[in-house]
């Protein structure tokens, strides 16, 4: 498995592009989609899918650019108010390059539609080895359920669920250190 982590230091989020094979998935693209573009490039790799935790109300995502220049899959969770198409993602739905699943977590609580993605790479284990939180638990802080739609009860929930993984679980958020959380470094 390949994983690359590709942070905007003007806004603090991050996304993840992860490969096994000559497959890969892109989680949470920002606008910018050239950083993903020089690595699937560099690298001989497919874009199969491009994944969105959520609708994001902080930055402009590249997802539909990123999947509509490599003919990939754009999915979000089910429950996500979309107004272009895209492929609808619940609770315990699989999708896999090469020999790594990604499997969805609904994590709801800052926004409904939020979800998490459960990381296992077959060539080492049967287990998770990490999870893409996106916006739900990042570092020393968690998502704010207080944008539209958003639910603290729920978002106490999905915190938990996440804490209830593995030990060995990685944890890998959508933010660091910038305007969204100057402590998350």
């Amino acid at each position: 498995m390949f994983c690359r982590r590709v942070v905007d230091d003007r806004l603090g989020c991050c996304s993840y592009l992860i490969a096994s094979g000559a497959e890969a998935a892109v989680v949470d693209p920002g606008y910018d989609i050239a950083p993903y573009e020089q690595v699937l490039l560099e690298r001989s790799l497919r874009l199969r899918y491009v994944i969105d935790t959520h609708v994001h109300a902080d930055h402009v995502s590249g997802g539909r650019r990123l999947a509509s220049a490599h003919g990939a899959e754009l999915c979000l969770h089910e429950q996500a108010r979309l107004a272009y198409p895209a492929r609808c993602l619940r609770e315990g739905q699989e999708v896999s390059i090469g020999m790594v699943r990604l499997q969805m977590l609904h994590t709801p609580g800052h926004r409904p539609e939020m979800m998490s993605v459960l990381v296992t790479d077959l060539e080492r284990s049967p287990e998770p080895v990490a999870v893409l939180t996106g916006d739900s638990l990042l570092v020393g802080d968690a998502g704010r359920p207080d944008f539209s739609g958003g639910d603290a009860f729920a978002q106490f929930e999905s915190i938990r669920r996440l804490l209830n993984l593995p030990e060995w679980t990685a944890v890998y958020p959508g933010h660091f250190e910038g305007p969204c959380g100057a402590a998350m470094n």
